[in-house]
């Protein structure tokens, strides 16, 4: 079977570490979730409790634990900080473009595997997803591997990729829940079926006990303790709210219509999804010849079809698809690459359409920058983006002269280049007007801080200690009375903290790209005697 060329293997290994760790210490930990995430991983670490997650010292539902171990982990090498909280997401994403390129050379050959990592490697919201110190790097990886192994399995009859592919789903189970065996097993199963192989015979093959004794030793043992540490109240919360609640109702504000997921799907795999159409009609005309094609089909379908039906959408939801995207991507351009001339009327109608598409793209953000007051200043970051209707027409032109390695080389470079600029300038320029960066000067750390109903998480990461958490006013009152300190909110409570006359509004910043205000307010009274 192919190997991977050992230049090309550094080579992608190299570009991959400086994608995905570009200036991962360097930006705010201010996303809600990159927020909750990391306190919850160092709460756990200075409690020295494996089991229960918390965040400001109250039980957290959201998610199960694999990745706050990892945090913690990267805690204790680093020191806590932003780059420790996205260590082990970088990692993570560099060995799922490394699974995914072994996964095509193995099967698909040299080539192939090498336009998977191109493919990977110019998608900005593939490379985002591994810059958050979210679960979701993890659950892509584990899903990644976890397919590519049975799928191995499945053509080599090889025990081990078998137990391999079950510890993937296992461990993808503590990272995101029932989701992480869902779908790659909806995945599978649907795939056996239309291989006319769903049949006992075959199913004992998948030797079901080692599912049952990875259920026991890998997946039960958490599960199992921390419902018996929280009296069941995590097992029902995650289960019934963050599991079933996201899936038939829409959560948080993100619902929408039935195409927006494939529509996300589409606009994260840019540039090379515009090959998308020719690269699904050339796997199926080849699916028999080459079963990986077939398997990465029923795949992409299966979990974009799935959250197409959920209530609740967000973009990172299909992101374990990508992998097998990039397959089906990487194989039509193996193919592309010899008989460029032959395609040469649909691939310049595609270049042509995507490059004027790519105008619009520094336009809307000019525009978007435009629309929020915080960061009109800001609209001169929408030029860079023109890097990429450059790149498109210079790869129009390659194609027009029929350069199939210039094409290729103009839309990736183009992309590769605004990935790192978008990391390294344009989002940390936005990011330094986050109403964190802006306020958490103004604030002693040393001094106690509460939320009255409702602040950003991402100041329990900078301020490590408990926020007391007042829910009225008349906990307000009695709180101020008691201790000097801060109090952190929105501006729209404003009404509710008039006429107290400890409270000194010190410090204000709205949110980027969002409605909220935070305000900050500090204590000033009297100190009792002998204080």
């Amino acid at each position: 079977m192919p190997k991977i060329n050992a230049k090309n293997l550094i080579l992608i290994t190299i570009i991959s570490f400086v994608l995905i760790s570009s200036n991962i210490g360097g930006l705010y930990i201010y996303a809600l979730d990159e927020a909750k995430n990391s306190v919850c991983a160092r709460e756990m670490l200075d409690r020295g409790d494996l089991v229960v997650p918390t965040f400001n010292h109250e039980l957290r539902t959201d998610k199960p634990p694999l990745h706050y171990y990892f945090m913690q982990i990267a805690y204790l090498i680093f020191g806590v900080n932003e780059f420790s909280a996205r260590f082990f997401s970088v990692i993570m994403g560099i060995l799922t473009i490394l699974t995914s390129v072994w996964l095509a050379t193995r099967y698909l050959g040299e080539r192939a595997g090498f336009y998977t990592a191109i493919v990977l490697l110019s998608s900005l919201h593939f490379v985002l997803q591994f810059h958050m110190a979210v679960p979701d790097p993890y659950l892509i990886f584990l899903t990644t591997s976890g397919l590519a192994a049975f799928y191995v399995f499945y053509r080599e009859e090889k025990p081990a990729f078998l137990l391999v592919s079950y510890l993937a789903f296992g461990l993808g189970s503590l990272t995101k829940g029932p989701v992480a065996l869902a779908l790659p097993g909806l995945s599978v199963l649907i795939f056996l079926l239309l291989n006319k192989k769903l049949n006992r015979r075959y199913l004992l093959q998948l030797k079901p006990l080692w599912v049952l004794g990875v259920f026991l030793l890998v997946i039960l043992p958490w599960y199992l303790l921390v419902s018996l540490r929280t009296d069941g109240e995590w097992t029902r919360e995650f289960f019934f709210y963050h599991n079933v609640g996201r899936y038939t109702n829409t959560m948080e504000g993100h619902g929408a219509i039935f195409l927006v997921t494939p529509l996300f799907t589409i606009l994260g795999m840019l540039p090379f999804a515009v090959f998308l159409i020719q690269s699904f009609r050339t796997a199926w005309k080849k699916r028999n010849e080459n079963q990986l094609l077939f398997f990465s089909m029923v795949i992409i379908l299966t979990i974009v079809v799935f959250f197409s039906f959920s209530e609740t959408k967000l973009p990172n939801y299909t992101v374990p698809a990508y992998p097998f995207l990039a397959i089906l991507a990487g194989y039509y351009l193996s193919g592309l690459q010899d008989h460029m001339g032959k395609h040469m009327k649909i691939n310049l109608i595609t270049l042509a359409v995507y490059s004027i598409l790519m105008i619009v793209f520094p336009v809307a953000v000019y525009f978007a920058l435009g629309m929020d007051p915080e960061l009109d200043h800001l609209r001169h970051l929408a030029f860079y983006f023109l890097i990429l209707p450059a790149g498109g027409f210079i790869g129009l032109y390659f194609t027009f002269r029929n350069s199939f390695k210039g094409m290729v080389i103009a839309l990736s470079v183009s992309w590769i280049l605004v990935i790192l600029l978008f990391f390294h300038i344009i989002f940390p320029r936005v990011d330094q007007q986050n109403p964190v960066a802006e306020t958490i000067g103004k604030i002693d750390r040393d001094l106690p801080v509460a939320a009255y109903k409702i602040y950003n998480p991402a100041f329990s990461f900078y301020i490590p200690k408990h926020f007391t958490e007042l829910d009225s006013r008349p906990e307000l009152e009695e709180y101020i009375t008691e201790l000097n300190g801060y109090i952190i909110t929105r501006k729209s409570l404003g009404e509710e903290l008039e006429n107290i006359p400890q409270l000194k509004k010190i410090a204000e910043a709205k949110d980027i790209f969002e409605i909220p205000t935070t305000v900050i307010y500090q204590i000033e009274r009297d100190l009792p005697a002998g204080q």
